[in-house]
């Protein structure tokens, strides 16, 4: 199991049995090693919502060549305005992200108290097994220490690997996310634009 062996972790396959129990004996420890390894303990997904995407807001003015003090008043009152938006916007969202992560934090702690009930559950059956079959659940406490601190580890590490390819999905949705986003406000200050210029065309003829 990982960095520890059978012998190591003293689950050594006694000597003496048919050879076909043997392999089935060997053959069922592969298959328990392999199911261990693809399945850690993993909590579940979040279902914390996301926070909506942020609402598009328009550009700031610019000051075209010439304009009259009217005029240029009247575009900094705008672009005022768009500043408060803005700011407005911001302030929510992250009032938004704050509740988020509290909610994710309580999701996470209550999963794992979960998921820390469901393993426990597991182990104090198969505890009471090894009674029935005559074994001893003693024989846990003999199997050196450096032993169990590396079975920690692998375990550890195979839930950081799993972590983090499910963050890296993670990261790769939300940035398809963000450049559709970008996408559609750019063909939106583009057709703005293009309106811009049409009515520029009508006002001049």
């Amino acid at each position: 199991m990982g960095s520890c062996s059978l012998d190591e972790m003293l689950l050594s396959i006694p000597q003496g049995l048919a050879s076909a129990e043997h392999t089935r004996r060997k053959d069922a420890l592969q298959h328990e090693i392999t199911f261990q390894e693809r399945n850690p303990p993993i909590l579940p997904p979040s279902q914390v919502q996301n926070l909506p995407p942020k609402p598009f807001i328009a550009d700031f003015l610019k000051f075209p060549d010439g304009i009259s003090d009217p005029e240029r008043l009247q575009i900094e009152m705008r672009n005022n305005e768009i500043a408060a938006e803005h700011q407005k916007i911001d302030r929510q969202r992250n009032n938004q992200a704050a509740k988020k992560s509290r909610q994710a934090r309580l999701e996470a702690l209550n999963n794992t108290r979960v998921l820390l009930n469901e393993k426990t559950a597991e182990c104090a059956w198969f505890r009471m097994k090894v009674l029935a079959l005559g074994g001893s659940t003693a024989d846990w406490n003999v199997v050196p220490a450096g032993v169990k601190t590396r079975l920690v580890k692998e375990i550890d590490g195979r839930v950081k690997v799993v972590e983090g390819e499910v963050a890296d999905a993670k990261k790769r949705e939300e940035a398809k996310k963000r450049a559709d986003r970008n996408k559609r406000r750019a063909e939106a200050r583009k057709e703005d634009e293009e309106g811009e210029e049409e009515q520029h065309r009508e006002s001049s003829e």
